[in-house]
């Protein structure tokens, strides 16, 4: 095997290239392969065979410069990369060159053998270098090959006569499941049987895959080996739970602006039942009461804000810290609005400096990024199916074994607990089953898995290449349109695009792309209030909570937004930067008019 270079030392060219033979295992040390003389077409030929010598072709294994332990991290892509003067071939990690300029071919002299390891190691560093740049290693996406044909074309009858394709520009609400999984859920099915709770075959088989779920959700996000996978029915039902276990002790929860309501109701609702205390009434004052848990919850719960550059100040966040006593710190991975990524590892090490758990909403994050529980320092992740290519139905969260040992289930029943004593005693083992009530959701964890293992078969940096390629044309076109009024900067840009068209509404809008065009996009506050008004200047909210009072939703604000995913191909947005544009355009007429 060839040397590998890696540190950008000549030597490691100049031994790649003269000892070819010896590492290979074939021939008589260097002469073997350096022996090659020219013929009278003054191209090289093999000392052994006469033959035009084929140094740099894919076959030739002997030949190859290598450059395997720089590639490692780029991945088997087996790509190749047409340059000015050669080609640079991976495959499996690897690296090759060939095609390599005729003056780097001559092998008369010392000298001019010198000058050739010289030229060629000064083609690898600078192809290296345009390959890392322009990022071309990374393998491109097919959604043919992962949504079937039916969801991908989906036939929608619009105002214009006839049908179109549905574009689903909804991503960040529900994504379409892959086509591998409903493939093997269907094979699933064959075996499905009682979990945890049968004796025959298909109760085992079904126990077993059911089982397995939490390890490839685990090994995914790279959670501690003795984490509890506990299953929801989404990360609002995940978030519910563990605002559960923190209402038990003292201190505050701290919760961001940009959350999803999902991510902030549950903790205000858990922490002002605790306030209640032993005190019970009858149903004619549960109106009160609820008002007197909103009251309550608020007081133990903190907000922390974005900052102008709607960015989190880690110093702002540590006068919480200073100000506050905090058990738990809540962050969203990806703002569901603006597509803004927190930094999680900085904000989990000032978390842990003063001694609060850390707990992340990664609902709009996994399917996009990689995320690393152990890394980042995340106590507690929570996560939906159906926003990572799984159906609905399916969510988790993760957690500490040493912490959620010592609660009682958030949930209780059967399944969950060996033995009910005559008494009325339950005795409770402290195990992962303890937290699984009830006969579970197998086909939700099931379908989680499988879409995890794919996602991760592509390679989240391959994700995040191409989602990010489709939004980048996207926002060129929404920046350059004087009509429209983008709500994410250029360098928060991810896979959503909150925009409004400036004189419509921005239900109107949405409903134009749907009817019109076949174009399926959201419009509204996306359950995240603070941030939206933030966005759109909004300071005083009275007449909103009025007409809201009134059952008038019209007056809540909002934009649209355009969130792309894997089921998204170049078609799909120049349909929508069309259908925008024809919006417009005949918005101007209207008003010209």
């Amino acid at each position: 095997m060839p040397q590998s270079v890696a540190q950008g030392d000549d030597r490691g060219h100049d031994q790649a290239f003269r000892h070819r033979g010896r590492d290979s295992g074939k021939g008589a040390g260097r002469g073997a392969e350096v022996g090659r003389s020219a013929g009278g077409d003054g191209r090289e030929r093999s000392a052994s065979t006469g033959r035009p010598a084929r140094v740099h072709r894919r076959r030739d294994r002997k030949g190859a410069v290598r450059l395997s332990s720089l590639f490692r991290r780029i991945g088997s892509t087996g790509a190749e990369i047409s340059l000015p003067t050669g080609k640079v071939e991976t495959k499996f990690g690897q690296a090759r060159l060939r095609g390599l300029p005729d003056r780097a071919r001559s092998r008369k002299t010392k000298r001019e053998r010198g000058g050739f390891h010289r030229a060629a190691s000064l083609f690898l560093r600078n192809a290296v270098r345009r390959v890392f740049e322009k990022k071309i290693f990374m393998k491109k996406i097919n959604p043919k090959k992962l949504f079937s044909s039916e969801i991908l074309n989906f036939p929608v009858k619009i105002k214009r006569p006839g049908k179109v394709r549905y574009v689903n520009l909804d991503n960040a609400a529900t994504t379409p499941p892959f086509f591998t999984v409903e493939k093997e859920i269907k094979k699933y099915l064959e075996s499905y049987g009682s979990v945890h709770r049968g004796a025959g075959i298909k109760s085992k088989i079904s126990t077993d895959v059911y089982e397995n779920t939490r390890e490839i959700i685990k090994n995914f996000v790279n959670a501690p080996k003795d984490a509890y996978v506990m299953f929801s029915g989404n990360t609002t039902g995940a978030m519910n739970m563990a605002a559960y276990f923190f209402s038990f002790l003292p201190g505050k929860v701290a919760v961001s602006e940009i959350e999803h309501s999902s991510s902030y109701l549950p903790w205000v609702k858990a922490e002002g039942e605790k306030e209640l205390g032993n005190e019970r009434v009858c149903e004619k004052k549960m109106e009160a009461v609820n008002d007197r848990i909103q009251k309550s919850g608020l007081k133990n719960v903190v907000k922390y804000s974005l900052s102008d550059d709607f960015e989190f100040d880690l110093n702002d966040i540590e006068n919480i810290f200073k100000k506050n006593k905090i058990k738990a710190f809540v962050l969203t991975a990806s703002s569901n609005v603006t597509g803004y990524c927190p930094p999680i590892k900085k904000i989990g090490k000032l978390v842990h400096k003063y001694g609060a758990y850390f707990i992340v909403d990664a609902c709009q994050f996994i399917q996009h990024h990689k995320i690393d529980m152990k890394k980042d320092g995340i106590d507690f992740l929570a996560a939906s199916g159906h926003k990572f290519y799984a159906p609905y139905g399916g969510g988790f969260l993760i957690g500490p074994k040493k912490f959620l040992d010592k609660f009682l289930p958030y949930q209780i029943g059967g399944g969950n607990l060996p033995y009910i004593a005559e008494s009325g005693e339950f005795i409770r083992y402290k195990n992962q089953l303890a937290h699984d009530p009830g006969t579970p959701n197998a086909l939700g964890a099931v379908s989680m898995a499988i879409a995890l293992e794919k996602l991760q078969k592509l390679g989240l940096k391959n994700v995040e290449a191409h989602e990010k390629r489709l939004a980048r044309k996207a926002f060129d076109y929404l920046k350059k349109n004087k009509r429209v009024k983008l709500y994410v900067s250029e360098k928060h840009l991810n896979t959503v695009l909150p925009f409004n068209i400036i004189g419509m509404e921005p239900k109107k809008v949405a409903e134009i792309l749907n009817e019109k065009y076949g174009i399926g996009v959201r419009a509204g506050s996306f359950c995240s209030y603070s941030l939206v008004k933030k966005l759109l200047g909004i300071k005083n909210e009275k007449q909103i909570i009025l007409a809201v009072k009134r059952e008038d939703v019209s007056k809540i604000p909002g934009f649209v937004r355009a969130s792309i995913s894997l089921c998204n191909n170049d078609e799909d947005i120049a349909r929508f930067i069309a259908a925008v544009g024809e919006i417009t355009r005949e918005e101007i007429q209207r008003f010209s008019n």
